[in-house]
């Protein structure tokens, strides 16, 4: 088996970040504190699936969209209202500094997407109704880091009818200590 996956990740067919054992650490990492390695903490004692990812962003810290234009893609998809795009709910929040652009996509997960005063994107919180996140072990998935800021305000609705999600420090372990 472990032959195959070298394979794999040799021929490109799996970026190495799957092929690669995803640590489990005792704690879940402070807010603000970037991810540079995947890892998931899971609470003790919790049902299978029950414990959190962490990731550095998908993007990496340079080739990430800006808020702009995430936000213009997004406001380009849903004009067009293509039938295969899933982001029942869609909006734009704000906490401080920081902005955030939220889609819900119903069974298929939601997307929280977080980006600073200059437009950069600085996290990234995603939910699915699978357990499908570092290696089928989690929920939820957080990239980048977990940001402190809280609550949520709605800036614009763009799409839909639901409240405005809780922001990442409402729902995250030991926030409230």
């Amino acid at each position: 088996m472990k032959a195959i996956v070298l394979f794999a990740v040799l021929a490109g067919l799996v970026p190495e970040a799957f092929a690669k054992k995803i640590e489990k650490k005792k704690l879940p990492p402070k807010f603000g504190e970037a991810f540079s390695e995947p890892f998931v903490w899971c609470e003790v004692g919790g049902p299978p699936g029950d414990c959190l990812c962490f990731e550095p962003l998908p993007c990496g810290t340079t080739s990430c969209r800006t808020y702009d234009e995430e936000l213009g893609e997004l406001e380009r998809v849903l004009k067009e209202n293509k039938k295969n795009f899933t982001c029942k709910d869609a909006e734009i929040l704000s906490c401080g500094p920081l902005r955030y652009i939220h889609c819900n996509q119903g069974k298929a997960g939601e997307r929280l997407m977080v980006f600073d005063e200059k437009g950069k994107l600085r996290a990234m919180r995603r939910r699915s109704d699978t357990v499908e996140f570092c290696q089928n072990k989690a929920f939820i998935s957080y990239a980048g880091e977990v940001t402190s800021c809280k609550p949520l305000v709605r800036m614009k609705k763009l799409k839909g009818k639901a409240k405005p999600p809780k922001a990442p420090a409402e729902d995250y372990p030991f926030s409230k200590k």
